[in-house]
Formats: C-alpha cells, sequence, structure tokens
C-alpha cells in the first residue's frame, strides 16, 4: 500500500512539474470555452433579438397577395420592406439586395395569383379535372442565410398557402349553401407556437454556455492522454516500469495509482470549468451556467468521464510504441471522437447519416449526461446508461491496458 501511494505522489510531482502539459489541460480548453461560447452566444442573441429582413414584391392585385402581405406583417419577428425609396421593388432589384447581403429574403407574388388560385379551387369543387396551373409564390434567399431559418419560411409560407385553399374551398362552399362567410375565422388562425418540455419549475431554457461548458471541459480532460501516454512510454523505455513491476507490485496497483492522480487531475479541470461558466463567461456577456442543484450528479458524471479519459490514456500508452506516436494517436482520435460526438458543431445540426455514428464517441455520452442534468433537470438515476457506457469503456481500455503491459514485462525478463 505505501507503494502505490509513493507513486501517485510521483505521478502528480510528474504533472505539476510538466508545464506544457498543463498549458494543455488548463488552459486550452478555457480558451475554447471562451471563445467558442462567446461567438455562438453573440449568433443565438441574433436571432433572438434582430428580425429577418424580408422584401415583399406584390405583383398581384386581389386579395390572396393582400392577405399574403398582411398576415406577415404581423409577424413581430420579420421585417417587411414593400417599398424603397418610395418605390416599389422589382424581381431584378431584390436579387441584387440579397447577392450584396442588404436582405434575408424576398417573397414574389405572381400577378394575377388570386384568380389563379381562386378559379382553381372552384373547379375542382365543382368536379372538374383540370390540370395544376403553373403559379409559385417564391422565396428568394440571400446565399448567407442560415439554413434552418430558410427552412422554416419555406414551410411557414406553405402552411399559410394551403390555409388559403381551405379558406376559400369553405368560403365557396358557404356561398353555395347560401350562409354567411365568417372572414374572422381565417384572421384569427392560430400559427406554430414555440414552447419546451418543462420538468420541473427549475427548467432554464438551453443557451451557449450549457452546450459549450460541458462540452469542451470533456474535451480538456481526454486530452490527459499526452501527459499520461507520455510518462507510461518514458518509463517503458527507461526500465523504470519493468523495475517497478520487478517488486511485489501487481500492474493493476501500477496502473491504478496513475488512475487516481490523473482522475484528480480532470476533477480539477471540472472545476475550473464550471466556476468560469459561473463566473468569467457571464463578465463577457453570455448567460450564467445553471447547474440546476444537482451537484450529486455533476460530480458522478466527471467521475465517470475521469476513469474513460484515463483509461483512453492508458491505451494509447500501451499500444503507442513511442511519444511521437502517442502524440499523433491521442489527439486526433479526440479530436474526431469530439466531432462526431456532438462537442464541435450540436448533435441537432448534423447531417442525419452523421448522427447515426454519435453513439460511437464517449464524449458524447458525457456530455449527452451534463445535458440531460443541466437542461432537461434530470437526476443521477436518469442518466445511469450514459455513465454505464463511460465505465464499461473504462474497464475495456483498462483491462487491453494491463494486458499490453503484461506482455511488455514477459519480453523484457
Amino acid at each position: 500500500m505505501l507503494s502505490f501511494w509513493a507513486l501517485f505522489n510521483k505521478e502528480l510531482r510528474l504533472l505539476f512539474r510538466d508545464k506544457f502539459g498543463l498549458v494543455v489541460l488548463f488552459i486550452m480548453p478555457a480558451v475554447l470555452v471562451v471563445v467558442v461560447t462567446c461567438v455562438q452566444n453573440v449568433n443565438f442573441e441574433k436571432s433572438k433579438g434582430i428580425p429577418v429582413k424580408l422584401l415583399i414584391i406584390n405583383h398581384d392585385a386581389g386579395k390572396i397577395g393582400n392577405k399574403i402581405t398582411s398576415k406577415l406583417e404581423q409577424n413581430s419577428e420579420l421585417q417587411v420592406i414593400k417599398q424603397i425609396n418610395g418605390k416599389n421593388i422589382s424581381n431584378s432589384q431584390a436579387e441584387k439586395l440579397l447577392s450584396v447581403g442588404k436582405y434575408h429574403a424576398a417573397l414574389i407574388i405572381p400577378k394575377d395569383s388570386s384568380k389563379t388560385i381562386t378559379n382553381y379551387v372552384k373547379a375542382n369543387l365543382d368536379g372538374k379535372k383540370i390540370a395544376k396551373p403553373n403559379l409559385k409564390i417564391s422565396i428568394i434567399f440571400d446565399p448567407a442565410i442560415n439554413p434552418a431559418l430558410a427552412n422554416s419560411m419555406v414551410v411557414g409560407l406553405k402552411l399559410f398557402v394551403s390555409q388559403l385553399e381551405v379558406h376559400l374551398m369553405e368560403k365557396s362552399i358557404q356561398k353555395a349553401l347560401g350562409q354567411p362567410t365568417d372572414e374572422s375565422r381565417f384572421q384569427n388562425s392560430l400559427w406554430v407556437g414555440e414552447s419546451y418540455v418543462k420538468s420541473t419549475h427549475n427548467f432554464k431554457k438551453p443557451n451557449p454556455v450549457q452546450q459549450n461548458v460541458p462540452a469542451w471541459t470533456l474535451f480538456g480532460m481526454f486530452f490527459i492522454v499526452l501527459p499520461l501516454s507520455g510518462t507510461l512510454i518514458k518509463e517503458r523505455h527507461s526500465s523504470v516500469m519493468v523495475r517497478l513491476l520487478s517488486t511485489p507490485m501487481s500492474p493493476v496497483s501500477f496502473l491504478s495509482s496513475k488512475i487516481l492522480a490523473y482522475v484528480i487531475i480532470n476533477m480539477i479541470q471540472l472545476a475550473v470549468m464550471l466556476s468560469m461558466g459561473l463566473t468569467i463567461l457571464p463578465w463577457l456577456g453570455t448567460p450564467v451556467l445553471v447547474l440546476s442543484g444537482h451537484y450529486e450528479a455533476i460530480f458522478v458524471i466527471g467521475i465517470m468521464a475521469s476513469l474513460a479519459a484515463t483509461g483512453f490514456g492508458l491505451f494509447v500508452g500501451a499500444i503507442a510504441k513511442s511519444f511521437h506516436q502517442a502524440s499523433m494517436i491521442g489527439p486526433v482520435l479526440i479530436v474526431i471522437a469530439a466531432a462526431v460526438g456532438g462537442i464541435m458543431v450540436p448533435s441537432y445540426l448534423m447531417p442525419p447519416e452523421m448522427q447515426k455514428m454519435i453513439f460511437l464517441s464517449p464524449l458524447s455520452w458525457g456530455h449527452e449526461a451534463f445535458v440531460n442534468v443541466l437542461v432537461r433537470n434530470a437526476n443521477i438515476t436518469e442518466i445511469y446508461p450514459q455513465l454505464l457506457k463511460l465505465l464499461l469503456f473504462f474497464c475495456v481500455t483498462f483491462i487491453i491496458s494491463i494486458i499490453c503491459f503484461k506482455r511488455e514485462i514477459t519480453r523484457s525478463k
């Protein structure tokens, strides 16, 4: 037992002597979380506070063009522009303005849209088989617009046109039956609203801080691979490890002393990054990190993620033949795992095919557990699948490391 604590003390001393390793472990994730969170927060605030500038080019002289325009003007998230310098906007002028980024989108309502749509609806109600008219109420976008925003605008426009067709059908049927038409039913039609599922009264709307602080904390934790694998390789090449293991100490005890030291360092990392989310990031203008009061769950996630990170470090140190190999293999695998696991880009923004690969990344398991606690207000029992995956990942990498080091000892004898 004394030898175990002696090795543990040795690992901590080596870590604190390694200035470069400490910079990688603490400064790098801290800088990343500040820069990425501040940039994303600006875009997040812009998407909430700045209305979309929409040009309206209405060539229709009927009611439908006017109804579309008036309905869009009622939307507080849209800044509708029908004229520039007191003059109507032409199609070519709108395209030029969009191409230079002065406006976000332009809606073009073709000539005789009201007449064409009304005649088509009436003909269908009368049972006449006529071809669908070649009419397109088109919307043109600035090439740099957020694709998600563009998609939502297209969906909203299609929904509104569908409502128009239904209203025209109702109007025609009521007229045929001699019943009065209730225009207010159409004018006050309900639109899609936004809400979030609330698990408790402490629920907070997600923001970039809750995405990035745990994400880049995990990223920094896994970079423990550099100092950990480095010390293992140095000890192996200098025969220090063989001499130590020639004593009654087992490979399990030898590696466990390293795990304990590096888990403590990772937990310090977690505390530092959470403190930044509570103090430094709000000072820079971002929302404050909301911990939801589940400190025990956050602590357990940190322990499991630290074990997974140290297990990965042992694994790389066991399979790498030199520090150069370890410094290449470890960071590259971490960056790939971060990209696939939703650390660099939120998983919901990834292509569908890439989203299927998220389950392969241990960083995604830890991040999902953090998000469940910080955003969905989950407790420990609700995040056990992610915790179990992290623990299993540690066990597998730890066992592989022990097997590799036993082979190394056998060869050296």
